[in-house]
C-alpha cells in the first residue's frame, strides 16, 4: 500500500498479474476482482514513434525492475517484434530471464555485476558495464575458458552514480585493450536532468561526453558506439543521439516528466488497471473511511 493524500492504492505484485494472465486465459472471469492489462499494441505504436524521432538511430529498450513492471518477458518479446535493436536491464539475473523467454537480441547490463558471473553471462551473450579497471581485471579472469565477454563503459559526466570520470576513462580504455577476454564495444553515460525544461546541466554532461569522445577518438580509443540519450533526451535533445538512443518510460507511453516532460502526442499508455465495483456506501458529512479514518467526507 502507498499511501498518498486521501487514497490508498493497492498495487499486484508479479506473481499476481501473471497468475491471472494464465487463468484469464481458460476462464472467462479473473481470480480476483483487480487486474492491470497490458496493450501490445501501445507497445508497438510508442516503438513506431519513438524510431521515427531518432530517425535511423538504432533504438536500446529499457526493460529493467519487470519492464517497469509491465511484465519483463511478454513486453520485451513484443517490442523485440516491434523492431527495437537492443534491450537494457539492471542486472544479469534480469537479462537471464529474457533469454529464458525467447530473447535473442543483444542484452546491456546496466548496473554492477559481480566477477563471479562472467562466464555465465558471456555464455548467455549477454552485455556486461565497466566503470573501474579492478572489476573489469576480476570479469577478465573469470570469463577465461568460456569465449569473450562484450562490455559497455559507463562514465560518470555528472550523476555521480556509477562510471568512470572522463579524465580517468583513456587510461581504463587502454587497461581493457590488455585484457583478451573482455571485447570492448561501447562506452556510454546517464543524464540526471533531461527531463527538466532547463537542460543546462544536462548540455554541459553531454558536453563532456562528447570531448571525451573527441579525445578517445584521436587516441584510437573510442569504443564503436557511444549512447547518451535517455526517453526526455531522445525526444528533446536531438543532437544527444549518436550511435544508440535508450528509451524506458517512453516506451511504455508514460511522460519523463508530466510537468516538464510531457510526451508528444501519438504516444499510447500501455497498462491499464481494471477493476470490478463491489460495493457502493452512502455517507454523511464528516463520515470517515477506512483505516486511519484516511478520508473523511465533506458532504453527503
Amino acid at each position: 500500500h502507498v499511501r498518498r493524500p486521501r487514497r490508498v492504492f493497492t498495487f499486484l505484485t508479479f506473481w499476481d498479474i501473471r497468475a491471472i494472465r494464465q487463468l484469464m486465459s481458460t476462464s472467462e472471469h479473473p481470480p480476483r476482482t483487480t487486474w492491470i492489462e497490458v496493450s501490445r499494441s501501445a507497445l508497438a505504436n510508442n516503438v513506431a514513434q519513438l524510431r521515427r524521432t531518432a530517425r535511423d538511430v538504432p533504438l536500446m529498450a529499457v526493460v529493467k525492475a519487470n519492464a517497469y513492471g509491465h511484465g519483463a518477458a511478454p513486453v520485451a518479446r513484443t517490442l523485440q517484434e516491434a523492431g527495437v535493436h537492443s534491450f537494457a536491464v539492471a542486472c544479469l539475473g534480469e537479462a537471464l530471464e529474457l533469454r529464458a523467454s525467447g530473447v535473442t537480441l543483444p542484452i546491456l547490463v546496466l548496473g554492477y555485476t559481480p566477477p563471479w558471473q562472467a562466464a555465465e553471462a558471456a555464455a548467455a551473450r549477454v552485455t556486461l558495464t565497466v566503470f573501474d579497471a579492478e572489476t573489469a581485471a576480476g570479469l577478465n579472469e573469470q570469463a577465461g575458458g568460456v569465449g569473450r565477454l562484450a562490455v559497455h563503459v559507463k562514465v560518470n559526466t555528472g550523476m555521480n552514480r556509477l562510471g568512470v570520470r572522463p579524465a580517468e576513462a583513456p587510461a581504463l580504455l587502454r587497461a581493457l585493450g590488455g585484457m583478451p577476454h573482455l571485447d570492448v564495444q561501447g562506452i556510454f553515460t546517464h543524464f540526471a536532468t533531461s527531463d527538466e525544461s532547463d537542460r543546462s546541466y544536462a548540455e554541459l554532461q553531454f558536453r563532456r561526453f562528447a570531448e571525451l569522445l573527441g579525445c578517445l577518438n584521436a587516441l584510437g580509443l573510442r569504443p564503436p558506439v557511444a549512447h547518451a540519450a535517455n526517453s526526455a533526451a531522445l525526444l528533446t535533445m536531438p543532437h544527444t543521439h549518436l550511435d544508440l538512443v535508450r528509451s524506458g518510460i517512453a516506451l511504455y507511453g508514460l511522460d519523463p516528466d508530466c510537468d516538464q516532460c510531457p510526451l508528444p502526442a501519438g504516444f499510447i499508455p500501455a497498462l491499464s488497471w481494471k477493476a470490478v465495483v463491489t460495493h457502493v456506501s452512502a455517507l454523511e458529512a464528516g463520515e470517515p473511511v477506512s483505516y486511519g479514518r484516511e478520508f473523511t467526507a465533506a458532504g453527503p
